[in-house]
């Protein structure tokens, strides 16, 4: 971790004072939520349905391939013709490639996972029982020896349906944090008093690539007993995070909300779930 920290010079606060153009709007002033808030929930949506949906959806697909095996497939004699190499990261079941003939003679190739028992029986060569789909040779899978059912691993519903609900879980906990993130941020741009701040210290902050700042600040009015106050923001680029720095260190500008001045933000242009329409 890369920590940058400088002293901020300490700005005149004179009488003729103005806040940003922008806070010179009536109050409520108008609010809409930021690109950057309409893209991260954009991208929790996606991600946590995806997850959410590809868990079942691939167990319900696995047994669905099964059960046309099961149904109307066709047995064929096969023989191993090499081991896959992404198998090198499972450890229960090996992948194996293979090839079998079908009823008209024809050549089809495939692949199926086996248990590590069955695998060590095994070698390039060795003669494998196939279980084939008439209608689409190419969905296939191994029969193990002794049983009148092929084996097919697959996760099951008690195992995929409770981790599908546990994903929409947390995407709606994370939803309404983002939520509740802007409904303050909204609340302050809308009725906050814009007061002048000073800047006292910048804390630069990377790790693998994230971005942050933490801004130590007062206002005004703080008296010198006044405990400090602190604003992070992060960014995706350390360029664009300079930008947001010169924002909030040029005339240095908080929101203060008027019923608990204990609560306040110093203002960025341009940065928060919220912004200044």
């Amino acid at each position: 971790m890369a920590i940058v920290s400088c002293n901020c010079r300490k700005f005149s606060l004179g009488a003729d004072w103005r806040p940003p153009v922008e806070f010179e709007q009536p109050i409520p002033r108008a609010v809409k939520k930021s690109p950057f808030y309409v893209a991260m929930l954009h991208k929790l949506t996606l991600l946590c349905f995806a997850v959410a949906i590809g868990m079942p959806g691939t167990t319900a697909y696995t047994k669905w391939q099964a059960n046309i095996l099961q149904t109307r497939g066709l047995a064929a004699e096969g023989h191993v013709t090499g081991v896959l190499d992404h198998t090198k990261r499972r450890s229960a079941f090996v992948s194996l490639s293979y090839e079998f003939r079908i009823a008209s003679g024809e050549a089809v190739q495939g692949w199926d996972n086996v248990g590590q028992n069955y695998f060590d029986r095994l070698s390039t060569g060795s003669l494998v029982e196939i279980i084939y789909d008439p209608q689409k040779p190419e969905r296939s899978a191994i029969r193990y020896p002794g049983m009148e059912e092929i084996f097919v691993p697959y996760r099951s519903f008690e195992f995929s349906l409770p981790i599908a609900i546990g994903v929409l879980a947390v995407y709606g906990v994370g939803v309404w944090l983002w939520r509740r993130q802007y409904s303050h941020e909204a609340q302050l741009l809308r009725y906050g008093e814009a007061v002048p701040a000073i800047v006292t210290n910048v804390r630069r902050r990377s790790f693998i690539g994230a971005y942050w700042i933490v801004f130590d600040y007062r206002l005004r009015d703080d008296g010198p007993n006044h405990p400090g106050r602190k604003y992070s923001i992060d960014s995706r680029t350390g360029s664009e995070l300079e930008d947001y720095v010169r924002s909030a260190t040029d005339k240095p500008v908080a929101l203060v909300d008027p019923l608990d001045r204990s609560h306040s933000r110093l203002y960025v242009r341009g940065y928060g779930a919220a912004t200044l329409v």
